[in-house]
């Protein structure tokens, strides 16, 4: 819950921006320069999935690489081609991060422990969290298709690995 409007912050440390479905319905003039400022005062800003659209529309997030939600991706890149984008779980750079939201954002948080204060408190706050291990930032987003599916049939994992590389423009079905 927020306790200070906008205005009244003026330092902070850092700031991780969340927002929902379509996150840029709510960017508007006062908070762009509201992030402006926490920007030049030297707050580290993130985005929590959807948030980074808001962090890139303000202009905020050249020269980054950004992490996003498996579903996001798509229209991050369509929006904002210029920036560097990345289905992994989270990035942490000197003054920005980013992460696909949901459970990976609990892992980022895991990484920012172990890289202040090590890895015996991040595995515990893992424990006290009952979140069984801590993934890197490498691990994938999505299950394999092979679980989700609940098959090991070959070809219909091949044809439903097409079908989602190709949902833009269906494959005929002669192939």
């Amino acid at each position: 819950m927020a306790d200070q409007a906008t205005a009244e912050v003026h330092h902070l440390p850092s700031l991780a921006v969340c927002s929902g479905f379509s996150p840029e319905a709510h960017l508007t003039r006062p908070l762009m320069a509201w992030l402006h400022q926490l920007d030049q005062a030297g707050c580290c800003l993130g985005g929590i999935d959807t948030g980074a659209f808001l962090l890139a529309a303000t202009g905020l997030l050249k020269h980054e690489r950004v992490a996003l939600h498996w579903e996001s991706l798509p229209a991050f890149r369509e929006r904002f081609p210029g920036i560097d984008t990345t289905d992994e779980l989270y990035e942490l750079g000197e003054r920005r991060f980013s992460c696909a939201g949901g459970a990976a954002a609990m892992d980022m948080a895991l990484e920012v422990i172990a890289r202040r204060h090590g890895a015996k408190l991040a595995i515990d706050v893992s424990e006290q969290l009952i979140h069984d291990r801590i993934r890197t930032r490498s691990d994938q987003q999505r299950m394999a298709l092979v679980k989700r599916l609940g098959t090991h049939n070959r070809r219909v994992v091949e044809a439903v690995a097409l079908m989602e590389q190709n949902l833009e423009e269906p494959l005929p079905l002669t192939r």
